[in-house]
Order: structure tokens, then sequence, then C-alpha cells
């Protein structure tokens, strides 16, 4: 296969330029795939394999049009060119550089379908998700799990095309960075379900590449998880001593203004690798144990309020080779791993009263939760004890039922953290600020929570909620009792939200604002933020800590308390009577 080269229209028209530019053998292949409705191409040596879905009326006068032409160049050919009603399970996906992703082919209902649309979404970021499949009844289960394992792959490329025709699977694409081309059949052979052979794999820069492993592959879970698993937890967590991680340096006290030292908790596993980098502390896997450290975030020079700057841009995602600059990038200095013992010393010598807890959301790694949080500790000015409580998200597109799970075992340890810092120190008051996904855990575990001394008593701060509308409306009433103040950041163009209500049942999330307007529940003060961007907790999911005004809005509620509305831009709605809840004018 090394000399094999398997091709898809969409990637031979961005790489053509004008017909002069094109050699006749790549000429006559794109010739071939544009009177295909979805096909496959392969030129190996001196064969040429084509199979793919043609309008019946075009079928005859397109195979005499290749057969012509390979016996003109003294090819042998493997034609396989079938109208749809004829054609053997067939699926494509393609994605573009941009991002744009095009579904093609069979599907076997309407709820399959949705998943793959609610996938391809996430892997978009954003970009248009071209829906051109079809339902057809005789779908097998292995022919609807090999859909959604080809297109999980687009998470981790770049572009590419992928191919599904009878039981055999092809793909090709590149990863972000470039190097050889390999074929990864053997690999890719894992995750390929019983039944559906691995016939052709080509990634460019393969070493950084992960193919997704089985089970891993669904954006938004198949199933809604019932009640009763809700309140299933581990209690107590048990602390452990940190011997299988050695502090990355040192956390001495800093005169730096511009520093931000955080406390943590996490049940995620430790990193055991010795050569790690510092961000690199914790992986998403989970661990029964809660971990304890501190980790130190210098803010850049050139910081603007709101943003979160990073090398190579904005996104925690970017990949580039931009070295970090002290004066434009925030750097995270040191992870230090404590024992509970040296976490409470700690935390005693310091003696606060007033604490802040973050919980992040979906896809979001160890270090990408510290300096986030780190950003909106500095940006709100909040002068108490900082605390992060990291669950174990595996930082990716794919993972969503893997992270939503991972949030629902981890409330547990939630609630032992809250307990930690208002008995065993005596905290007055402890703010939350739950992001995404992360208030699915925070709302589970405190509505089934009994220790009412150990209340937060502060602000309970929910940003972009991915919580069922439903239960959102039910756990409410339980946890307001708990806080001094509730209040909810929603938007009408979540995306992610936009999908995950789909798969959901058509059931919106908390944090959505529908046509009729934002959820509004007796005891919660909504502020609808949509105006503030058209990707306002837009598909990288962060994007609330993105606009100074919502920034702005959290650090006054956080310092000085009381009621919307707090800034000038934020507007009664309606603007006569009472309002039922506030919105961020334009």
């Amino acid at each position: 296969m090394g000399d094999s080269t398997t091709v898809d229209l969409d990637k031979l028209n961005s790489e053509l330029g004008s017909e002069e530019d094109s050699d006749p053998p790549t000429r006559f292949l794109a010739t071939i795939l544009s009177d295909l409705k979805v096909g496959r191409v392969e030129l190996s040596g001196d064969r040429l394999e084509v199979e793919g879905i043609a309008d019946a009326s075009k079928i005859e006068s397109l195979k005499k049009k290749i057969e012509t032409e390979v016996l003109h160049r003294g090819q042998t050919l493997s034609l396989k060119i079938e109208p749809p009603d004829r054609a053997p399970f067939h699926w494509a996906a393609r994605k573009k550089a941009e991002g744009q992703v095009t579904l093609e082919g069979d599907v076997a209902d309407e709820r399959v379908r949705a998943k793959l649309v609610a996938l391809a979404q996430g892997i978009s970021e954003g970009n248009d998700v071209v829906d051109r499949m079809t339902t057809k009844r005789e779908v097998l289960p292995r022919e609807s799990t090999i859909t959604e394992t080809a297109l999980a792959q687009f998470k981790v490329l770049r572009d590419g095309f992928a191919w599904i025709y009878g039981r055999r699977f092809d793909l090709i694409g590149s990863s972000h960075k470039f190097a050889g081309v390999r074929n990864g059949c053997q690999v890719m052979a894992r995750i390929v379900p019983d039944g559906i052979e691995c016939r052709f794999v080509q990634i460019a820069a393969w070493h950084y590449y992960t193919p997704a492993r089985r089970g891993e592959h669904h954006y938004f879970p198949p199933r809604r998880i019932e009640r009763h698993e809700e309140s299933r937890r581990r209690s107590p967590y048990v602390p452990v001593k940190p011997a299988g991680l050695a502090p990355q340096a040192i956390i001495e006290k800093s005169y730096d203004p511009r520093v931000v030292d955080l406390f943590y908790a996490t049940v995620r596993k430790p990193n055991e690798n010795e050569t790690r980098a510092v961000g690199d502390s914790y992986s998403g896997e989970r661990d029964e144990s809660l971990h304890f450290g501190r980790a130190r975030v210098r803010v850049p020079e050139h910081h603007h309020f709101g943003r979160l700057e990073l090398p190579g841009g904005f996104s925690i995602l970017t990949l580039s080779s931009e070295q970090p600059d002290q004066n434009k990038h925030f750097i995270l200095r040191s992870v230090q791993s404590l024992s509970q013992e040296q976490w409470d010393t700690q935390i005693d010598a310091i003696g606060p009263h007033e604490a802040l807890v973050f919980v992040h959301g979906f896809r979001t790694t160890f270090d990408e939760a510290v300096y986030r949080f780190a950003q909106i500790s500095f940006d709100a000015q909040f002068k108490g004890l900082p605390v992060l409580f990291s669950w174990a998200s595996r930082g990716e597109v794919a993972g969503y039922e893997y992270d939503r799970n991972s949030a629902l075992v981890a409330g547990g340890a939630f609630l032992d953290l809250l307990d930690n810092l208002k008995q065993r120190h005596g905290i007055s008051t402890v703010h939350v600020i739950a992001h995404s996904m992360g208030n699915f855990l925070v709302l589970g575990a405190l509505a089934n929570w009994t220790k009412t001394d150990s209340n937060p008593k502060g602000q309970l701060i929910m940003a972009a909620a991915d919580v069922d509308r439903d239960q959102f409306i039910q756990v409410v009433p339980k946890v307001a009792r708990m806080f001094k103040g509730l209040t909810l950041y929603a938007s009408s163009v979540d995306r992610a939200l936009i999908a995950s209500m789909a798969i959901a049942g058509g059931i919106p999330r908390a944090g959505f604002v529908p046509r009729e307007g934002p959820i509004v529940v007796p005891g919660v003060e909504t502020l609808d933020a949509t105006a503030l961007g058209d990707e306002i907790f837009g598909w990288n999911h962060n994007d609330y800590a993105e606009k100074r005004s919502l920034i702005d809005d959290i650090g006054l509620l956080l310092t000085r308390g009381g009621h919307a509305p707090r800034l000038p831009q934020v507007r009664p709605m309606p603007e006569t009577g009472v309002a039922r809840y506030w919105r961020f004018a334009p």
C-alpha cells in the first residue's frame, strides 16, 4: 500500500488549481469523482479501483468512459458503481481544513443521524455541518458503530475523508503537523467493529495521531443517566500522600502581584512520567483518591481583561511553535502536590475568611483548568482563597459520555472539599463557579447533601449550564438555601448546548435561551448573555470568560454581592414592569 493513492474530490479540487497545472492522471481521477454522488478512487501502480454511488441514468456511460481510459493507459480495473437503491451499505465523511464537516450515505434511523450530526458539530467547532445522509432500515448495528468510530477520528485530524462500503473501511487525512505517510490499518484494527475490514488508512504525521478508542467516540451520550444513578458516589474519598507525584517546584511566598497562587483538589490520576512538563501533572483518567496541591500561574504584563493569552493565540488547543513570553502569555510556573496535612497547614497559615471554588466543564485538561481559573481569579480581583476542583475530564471533543460519567462519580469528592473548607478551616463564605458540565456535577452533588452546617453561604455562579432544564427546575430550590445568591449566565448561540439538547430528546439545557426566553426559576437571577458575541459560550465552550463585561459582572458579584443590574449595559426584561430576567445589551 505504500505507493497507493486514495483521493476524494474535495482534496483534489483544493490541490489542482487550474487544469493546466495538473497532470492528466489527476484530471482523470477528478473527472471520475465529479460524476459520482459519493465514492472512492484508488490508484496503485497500474491498477485503478473505483467504487461509489451514481444516478442510475449515468452509470453505464460512466463505466464505459472509465473502461475506455483504463484500456488506453494499459491499467487493470476494479469497478463497482451502483445506484443508491441497489448499493451495499455505504457512508462517507469529509472534513475540510477550515473545519466544515460533510456527512453522506446510509443511517439506520433518525436517532443515529442525530448522534452523528451532534458529533460532527463538536468536531467542526462551530463551522458548518452538511447532512446528506439517507435513512435505510436494513443498516446493521456494526455498520452504525463504524460510522461513529470513523467520524470520531476527525477530532484529531486537520482534514480528511472516511469511506465505508459494504464491510470495508478507509480513512485518509492529515493531522495538525506534517511528516511522512504511513498505512495504519494494524493500529486502527483494534477500534474497528467485528465484521468490518480495515482496508486502507493513510495519515500524514502518524506519530502525532492517536486513534479514538472504542467506546469513546460518542460526542453526546445515547441515553440519559437516570436520577438514581446521579445520587451514587463514593464517600468519603480517601486522601493519599503524593509519593508518586514529585513537586515541580516548591512554592514559596511570591511578592509578584501578577502571580496567582491556586490551591487544587482533584480526582484525576497523577501522571507518573518523571520527564513530564509542568502542566502534565495529572491525566484524564479517574482515581478513587482525592489529591491535593498548589499551582502558580503568572499573568502576562500585556494582559487584556477577559482574555486568556497563551502561545499561538487564545485557544488552549492551538498547536504552535511560538515560545512562551511572560510579557504576552500566561505562564504555568509550578505545580506542587501536597498531602492533606500539608494542604491544611498551608491554608491555616493564610487564614482565609472567604474562598472561591471553580469547577470546570467538559473537554478540559488539568492545566487548562488551572490557566482558566487563574485568569478568572485575577480579572475578577478576588482577594480570598482560590481553590480549583478538577474532575477527570479527558479533554477530548469525542469524550462527552466519559466526561459526564466522570462528573457524576466526582460529586462525593466535591462535597468532601466543601466540608474541608467549611469545617476544618472555618471559612465563613465559600463561592462556587461552575462551568458547562461542571454544573451537572455541582447541582447533582448538592441536591443530595444533608450537612447543613457545611453550606457554602456564598454565591453560586452557573455559566453555560449543561444540565437538563427539568432537572434544573427540580434541583435549584434544594440548592438555593445553601447560598446567598444563585446566578445563571445563559445564551441562545451555544452550539454545544443545542447539540446536547438534540440528543436529550429535544429537552433544552438550562444554559440555553430558546425563542420564548431563558429559564426563569424563583431564587435564581438569569442573565441572557447572547448579545456579547456570536460565540459567547460558543463551541470552544470557554468563551464566557472572554467578554470583559461578563467577567466584570462576575467580579462585582463576588466582591460586592447584590442583585442585577450591576453594570449599566445589563437591562431588565421586559423593559417595563417587573423584570423576569436580565439581558446584556449589544
